[in-house]
């Protein structure tokens, strides 16, 4: 068995040929995985130093009730205190209160969110398809090397 044409002449080589054209389809997953889990920048909250301050925010009011409690919680040590029951009365009771209409000279951002990184997202699709070429090749060519004994065989 010299060339490639010989080689495809066999049922084995043509089923591993199959096989090896189905481990690419693994590598979408793992781009995907890895492009919207490495590309995405973390930007965290932001809390007033006082429940003044985030009481006269009106933007602490549009945060869901738990999110509310977690604010709270991290800056009113007393509020850590509370029974459950107990506050979920006072974010019921700060719900009910109307929105102010002075708003604070800072912004606070109450929620942690992610953002996504284009230029961080292409360098990790650049470095992943590169990585998964290059490790395709080297089992492509060393297959080669084992069946025929030559890196690069000739064709016909």
């Amino acid at each position: 068995m010299k060339t490639l044409e010989e080689l495809n002449e066999k049922a084995w080589y043509r089923f591993l040929k199959v096989i090896y054209i189905l481990l690419y389809l693994p590598y979408f997953g793992i781009l995907i995985l890895g492009l919207f889990n490495n590309g995405r920048d973390y930007n965290p909250e932001h809390f007033p130093t006082t429940v003044q301050e985030v009481l006269n925010d009106p933007e602490f009011y549009k945060v869901s009730d738990y999110a509310k409690k977690q604010v709270l919680s991290i800056i009113d040590k007393d509020f850590n205190n509370l029974s459950y029951e107990a506050q979920n009365d006072v974010i019921e009771s700060i719900n009910k209160k109307p929105l102010p209409t002075v708003t604070l000279k800072e912004r606070y951002v109450y929620d942690s969110y992610y953002t996504w990184n284009i230029g961080k997202s292409l360098k990790i699709f650049l470095i992943i398809t590169a990585c998964y070429i290059l490790m395709m090749e080297l089992i492509r060519r060393a297959f080669y090397y084992i069946v025929l004994g030559k890196v690069y065989p000739m064709k016909n």
